[in-house]
């Protein structure tokens, strides 16, 4: 079964990713994101990868993100199934916050290809720099996340921004895009006649 967040804050997704420095340094990063919308809500850097990271990563997400999320209904958490996810610390945490904690279907890669997506992407873009240490890892995880959230469009989410779509001004941004396609396509046609004409 692929799970597909209905709107923003039903379902988000969580993974880990290893990011290497000069050296070899090795950092992991973590992202919670909203299925709905492909948003970023937030990320952690962190040396290891264990429950307790992911925990402190939830938590601080609740935190950060709580004037939008649901006021009734629980979030579904849906993660892989690496044994940090399998503890018993992570299933009390989830409870007591009104979290339902989902695992992907083994061998199906579907169920993770949003967040996977994500992971591409980034390392894409990390070929380009060389990251020396932990400041240099933030500081481009910072503008990364920045520049996905509010910059780049998504085919999957009609090309909006995934903070357009969560942030639920899509209406608006659509409408902007039919009038620029709008007024592009008369241009065009415009052109055309003027070069048949001549």
């Amino acid at each position: 079964m692929i799970y597909h967040g209905k709107y923003a804050n039903d379902l988000w997704l969580s993974d880990f990713t290893q990011i290497y420095t000069y050296g070899e340094n090795k950092y992991y990063m973590s992202p919670i994101m909203d299925d709905y919308s492909r948003y970023i809500l937030s990320w952690r850097l962190s040396q290891t990868q264990k429950s307790e990271d992911v925990i402190k990563l939830l938590d601080s997400t609740l935190v950060y993100q709580r004037e939008y999320l649901p006021k009734r209904d629980k979030i579904t958490l849906l993660v892989d199934n690496a044994k940090c996810y399998h503890t018993e610390l992570l299933a009390e945490f989830c409870k007591d916050r009104n979290i339902k904690k989902k695992h992907s279907i083994r061998y199906l890669p579907a169920t993770r290809a949003k967040i996977e997506s994500i992971f591409n992407i980034l390392k894409t873009a990390m070929r380009s720099i060389e990251l020396r240490g932990l400041a240099d890892v933030e500081e481009f995880l910072i503008e990364f996340v920045v520049y996905y959230n509010n910059q780049r469009p998504h085919k999957g989410i009609d090309d909006l921004t995934p903070a357009s779509r969560y942030y639920g001004i899509e209406e608006s941004v659509l409408q902007k895009l039919e009038e620029i396609k709008a007024g592009t396509d008369a241009l065009r046609q415009q052109e055309n006649m003027r070069l048949r004409n001549s």
